[in-house]
């Protein structure tokens, strides 16, 4: 494992990225999570059910089921607004604006 955690250090200096941010060092394990994050932003961009794609998730951190992988579900601000724009396209016509008078 030190062989690879020298390899990502030296991809994180060759790349100009900070080892530390936010006061907290970077760790080859948070790729984990930023690849989660991701995947799960292209999936909403795609209009997919992501409770379908929850277990393939799950797969690929080879996990055996989902309670592992919920610690790597993130909310993140991107997410958010996919999520939002989901629900709004679905459900928009339920809640509508109104001026207060």
């Amino acid at each position: 494992m030190s062989a690879l955690r020298d390899a990502f250090f030296c991809v994180l200096r060759l790349a100009a990225i900070p080892r530390t941010t936010a006061g907290h060092r970077l760790r080859v394990h948070d790729l984990r999570h930023s690849y989660v994050a991701l995947r799960m932003l292209v999936w909403c961009e795609q209009d997919v059910d992501l409770g379908t794609m929850l277990p393939i998730i799950a797969t690929y951190l080879g996990h055996v089921g989902l309670s592992s992988s919920q610690r790597y579900l993130q909310l993140t601000p991107d997410l958010l607004g996919e999520v939002i724009r989901r629900h709004q396209r679905r459900f928009g016509h339920v809640i509508v604006d109104r001026e207060v008078t």
